[in-house]
């Protein structure tokens, strides 16, 4: 089984357990705060973007390699600022954003895609499109929800916006062209690369888990404080 379907089966086993993916699948209506968190939780992983692009644009095995990756950020830079100005159609500022602290298991994916784009940038290759061809799901899911759902629009609009311009950039296909720009992959680091797919894919479904958890929780606050 090659990395792609070994990814696309960890991902269908993950929807089946994950509340929030069931809830995508199933056409539920999900709680506003839930959505809203959801985008929390993404602006405050796009906006450390450059934990782990800074690492992987100085990759030295392949010029072309290097010129496709400087092409994906330089067109996905910014796009914290896109979700941000969503949230402030429901009252949430930059400064509120900037003195709360991230859910821990967005931190973890963040420190986990970091370390693999700065030791195994092989294996951080084999992640864009999943997160890309993950969003779509999102997309479909929210222009589908009934405006009498009491979702603000606006505030997920951006999110709408986030994932249709990953559809339209085919990032999904991303992988592909760069792995066909890099040298052939040994049966040694083919295994490593099988073997940091399921943690990545427990990261990965833990980050949408445990927003659920935190956010359609009613008496959590909506922004966690720094502990000092």
């Amino acid at each position: 089984m090659n990395i792609e379907d070994l990814q696309s089966e960890l991902l269908t086993i993950a929807e089946y357990d994950n509340p929030f993916w069931f809830a995508c699948r199933a056409q539920y209506n999900i709680d506003p705060r839930i959505l809203y968190g959801m985008a929390i939780e993404n602006y405050h992983f796009l906006s450390r973007q450059r934990w782990f692009d800074t690492p992987a644009l100085r990759y030295p095995g392949s010029d072309q390699a290097r010129l496709l990756l400087d092409q994906f950020y330089s067109e996905n830079y910014g796009r914290d600022e896109t979700i941000l100005s969503g949230l402030e159609e429901i009252g949430i500022t930059r400064e509120q954003l900037l003195a709360a602290h991230p859910l821990p298991q967005t931190i973890g994916l963040c420190h986990g895609l970091s370390h693999w784009a700065a030791t195994d940038p092989i294996f951080f290759f084999t992640i864009p499109g999943v997160l890309e061809r993950r969003d779509a799901r999102i997309y479909n899911y929210i222009n589908t929800m009934p405006l009498e759902a009491g979702i603000n629009h606006r505030a997920i609009a951006p999110l709408i916006t986030h994932t249709r311009l990953s559809n339209q950039g085919e990032y999904g296909h991303f992988t592909r062209q760069l792995f066909r720009e890099l040298p052939p992959v040994s049966m040694h680091d083919f295994k490593q690369l099988r073997k940091n797919t399921r943690l990545f894919i427990e990261l990965y479904d833990d980050f949408h888990a445990a927003s659920w958890r935190y956010y359609s929780t009613a008496s959590n606050p909506v922004f966690r404080k720094m502990v000092s």
